[in-house]
């Protein structure tokens, strides 16, 4: 298999364990959301398996039936992170990027091209670190939050002492 046939078939790989993790997520069986798409159950099952060719539409009405993020699927494909999938099912993550990239297009548009790939790797990187620890934080709890602001207001006044 070529290189690129193996990149195919590991993105389908990625798809199909998104597409399963998302659907137990959400507490469905395979019947209810072949029901919800549309489809027969059978052809759902492979569907959801990863056989056959790629169909967008297949994706959106998937997100439809569990309430997931359709764009985080295809990113759970393409960056070989199945679980960013389930991740995104309920903050619509990578749909939200998409609302800001078409206003981002709107706004900039041809001067986008003018833009580095380094600064825009930086950019993002700083943005996305940001959002690692905002992420945890919430993630926490506020009791922590709470406990980790004493210490730290205890520490600096002991420093400061």
């Amino acid at each position: 298999m070529s290189a690129q046939g193996e990149e195919s078939a590991a993105r389908m790989r990625n798809l199909a364990l998104a597409l399963r993790a998302v659907r137990r997520y959400r507490q469905q069986n395979a019947k209810t959301v072949a029901s919800a798409m549309g489809m027969p159950l059978r052809s759902y099952q492979h569907f959801e398996a990863g056989r056959g060719r790629l169909n967008i539409d297949s994706i959106f009405r998937f997100a439809e039936a569990t309430d997931s993020d359709p764009l985080a699927l295809l990113a759970a494909a393409i960056i070989g992170a199945p679980q960013f999938a389930v991740h995104c099912a309920d903050n619509k993550l990578a749909t939200i990027l998409r609302f800001a990239l078409e206003d981002f297009e709107a706004r900039a548009g041809s001067t986008i091209s003018a833009l580095k790939a380094v600064d825009l790797f930086n950019t993002f990187g700083v943005l996305f670190d940001d959002l690692a620890t905002q992420a945890e934080r919430e993630s926490r709890g506020l009791d922590e939050l709470l406990a980790e602001y004493n210490r730290k207001k205890r520490d600096s006044s002991i420093d400061g002492s």
